[in-house]
């Protein structure tokens, strides 16, 4: 009788202690939900500059391809100049014949890029016909994001949905010209929003 007596007490005090922890797991849970991720500044996430240290090889022609890698962010040029990496930017656009001149970023961005700015120094805007921002899921198939303006300084396109894992391309459709470097361009920025952790929930018991 007296161990059955021990047997009750003790299984009670387990059932008790199981009914608190199920509560404390309750607010746990709740606490976690309420958990959000405030947005941040908006800032450079990745950036293209072009440079004897950045480039992949030297160019004199306005009809090569190469890559240009800046704090491990590369991207693939094609139909752009770098004078033999004698310049801290590059050229495209050439008096031979029309051409399409494109940046694309040789691997896909982790982060959800919100705008994509290119700084233009100089422009022939009657030999260019457009400069367009393309994206991609697969680096093969793209999408039209938006154009930028012909025009000098920091030009911008915004990205109606951000989203994680894609390719940027920037192509400037260059009509054949009466000089050489139709276009010139000194850095590309993919901005982003960096998430900050927030705490705003209240714990019951």
């Amino acid at each position: 009788m007296k161990n059955n007596f021990i047997t009750k007490i003790i299984g009670a005090t387990l059932a008790f202690a199981m009914m608190i922890g199920g509560a404390v797991g309750i607010n746990a849970a709740k606490q976690a939900k309420e958990l959000r991720a405030d947005p941040g500044d908006e800032s450079v996430y990745k950036e293209a500059r072009f440079g004897s240290a950045y480039n992949s090889k030297s160019v004199s022609s306005y009809t090569a391809s190469w890559t240009a890698t800046y704090n491990g962010f590369t991207v693939s040029l094609q139909n752009f100049n770098n004078n033999n990496n004698g310049w801290n930017f590059v050229k495209g656009g050439n008096k031979n014949s029309a051409s399409v001149c494109k940046i694309a970023t040789s691997d896909a961005i982790d982060a959800a890029i919100t705008k994509v700015v290119v700084t233009i120094d100089a422009i022939t805007s009657s030999s260019v016909n457009s400069i367009k921002l393309y994206t991609s899921s697969n680096n093969s198939s793209w999408t039209e994001a938006g154009s930028y303006a012909k025009e000098t300084g920091e030009k911008s396109v915004a990205l109606d949905n951000p989203t994680e894992n894609l390719y940027y391309k920037l192509e400037f459709d260059c009509q054949k010209g009466t000089g050489n470097g139709l276009v010139t361009v000194s850095k590309v920025q993919y901005f982003y929003i960096e998430p900050t952790v927030g705490t705003s929930y209240t714990v019951t018991f």
